[in-house]
């Protein structure tokens, strides 16, 4: 693990990014089943289960758009493709800045990243470049009647504490809003690309499919 941050609040940023990556739900058509943010001792658990009103293959395609994930979510600021690792995984470091309340945060978290079946994909956590101890999650999208209902499970334990100010109360409810964010953008370039795709007109105020999706 690299050397420990200045402040436990390096902690809160950790966990908060690592859920930025899964995050909203805007004015888009999508549908919310399920949604839960627990801890169990230092292991934090998250599970959301979401229909979004765009194509399962174009929804695949937006998550596995690792150059561009930070289209997902505004505080994710940087995302990186590094070299593969040897089992050829890809590599990936995003970088994420938030706050709560009046408490800012900054993290950088790095992630093997690998298919695993059609629609699926694994992710885990690398400690030694990464704010954590330990994470991993997995991503499935499968067709539903010409939608996508996507399905994520990810577990993660950071490696500070986190700051008193920052209940659970707190947390979940930022959590949650960093999940519904990041599943309506992810749904509005999915539905943009598959305009795209259909050569069919794209609103004005869209950035012609770019990704760039107010949440």
């Amino acid at each position: 693990m690299r050397g420990a941050p200045s402040t436990a609040r390096r902690s809160a940023a950790a966990l908060l990014g690592a859920l930025s990556f899964v995050a909203g739900m805007s004015a888009y058509g999508g549908e919310l089943e399920k949604l839960s943010v627990t801890r169990k001792g230092d292991v934090y658990e998250v599970r959301v289960r979401m229909r979004l009103d765009a194509p399962a293959s174009e929804v695949f395609r937006v998550l596995t758009d690792y150059a561009h994930v930070y289209r997902l979510n505004p505080s994710i600021t940087e995302s990186l493709i590094l070299p593969p690792a040897e089992d050829g995984s890809i590599r990936v470091r995003t970088h994420v800045e938030d706050c709560i309340a009046f408490i800012c945060l900054g993290f950088t978290r790095v992630e093997r990243l690998r298919e695993t079946g059609p629609g699926e994909l694994h992710a885990e956590i690398e400690p030694d470049s990464s704010d954590f101890r330990s994470g991993e999650s997995h991503w499935k999208v499968m067709d539903r009647h010409g939608s996508a209902l996507v399905t994520y499970e990810g577990r993660m334990t950071p490696g500070f504490s986190l700051p008193p100010l920052i209940g659970p109360a707190v947390m979940k409810r930022k959590l949650e809003e960093h999940i519904l964010t990041t599943f309506a953008r992810m749904e509005c370039i999915a539905r943009l690309r598959n305009r795209i795709a259909a050569d069919k007109p794209v609103a004005r105020g869209t950035n012609g499919g770019s990704g760039r999706c107010a949440g």
